[in-house]
């Protein structure tokens, strides 16, 4: 197969046009060779080509089902801001307070037409936040209802999209070349580097490997950033 296609359509690993495992094998029958696993070797033949392989793309989709993270507290701390002064809209508006939740990133805002200064004695503030404290266990209760609810549709939605992608120990792997490299990275320069094996596996998406010849590398790895290599 190599004397047929040479290098595998790629020389010195830069970026040339790639022939298919099938399209290897019409090939090499139009040279007057055949035997029953042609097709099978072809597809082989092109998957462990390591020039191609560090050419490829790396898959995009997520590797991994999301995992939420409900806030045990939420509206403990809020963050108010007033925005101001707008281009007047409808109704005379010209204000905005916008308030926020630190914990959940629960986001609520009111719209203002005039901003007035309105002074509270000290005492009939404290009682009027003493009455307010009666509600707050319900508005908490609602709160974290809700937050799980919308959590849960957004980890249903994202977990359709995975497509799981898993590794052992062991295994070689070709990481991203510009994650490591940015700066010396063009048009033309293979995509991926390595290849590395897997020493430990320290999550359901995350790796750690060393070099072939057995020095390790002091990072983790996700396996979005991280593709199989045949040889």
């Amino acid at each position: 197969m190599y004397q047929i296609n040479g290098e595998c359509g790629v020389k010195n690993e830069t970026l040339m046009s790639q022939i298919g495992g099938r399209s290897l094998a019409l090939k090499i029958t139009r040279t007057g060779f055949f035997w029953p696993t042609l097709s099978n070797n072809g597809m082989i033949y092109v998957k462990t080509c390591g020039a191609c392989q560090r050419l490829s793309n790396t898959p995009q989709k997520p590797v991994a089902t999301a995992t939420p993270v409900i806030s045990p507290i939420p509206f403990a701390m809020w963050g108010i801001n007033l925005v101001g002064k707008l281009h007047k809209a409808k109704g005379g508006v010209e204000y905005a307070v916008v308030v926020v939740d630190y914990i959940s990133n629960f986001t609520s805002g009111s719209r203002l037409v005039l901003i007035t200064t309105k002074r509270f004695y000290e005492v009939e503030n404290n009682q009027w936040m003493r009455e307010q404290l009666n509600f707050t266990d319900e508005l908490r209760g609602k709160a974290l209802f809700k937050m799980v609810q919308y959590k849960h549709l957004m980890v249903r939605s994202y977990n359709r999209l995975v497509k799981k992608r898993q590794f052992n120990v062991g295994d070689l792997l070709l990481r991203m070349y510009a994650i490591t490299q940015p700066h010396c990275k063009n048009k033309l320069s293979p995509k991926l580097e390595g290849p590395y094996k897997v020493t430990k596996v320290v999550g359901p998406a995350t790796y750690e490997f060393s070099y072939i010849n057995g020095k390790p590398i002091n990072h983790t790895w996700h396996a979005t950033r991280l593709r199989k290599y045949y040889i």
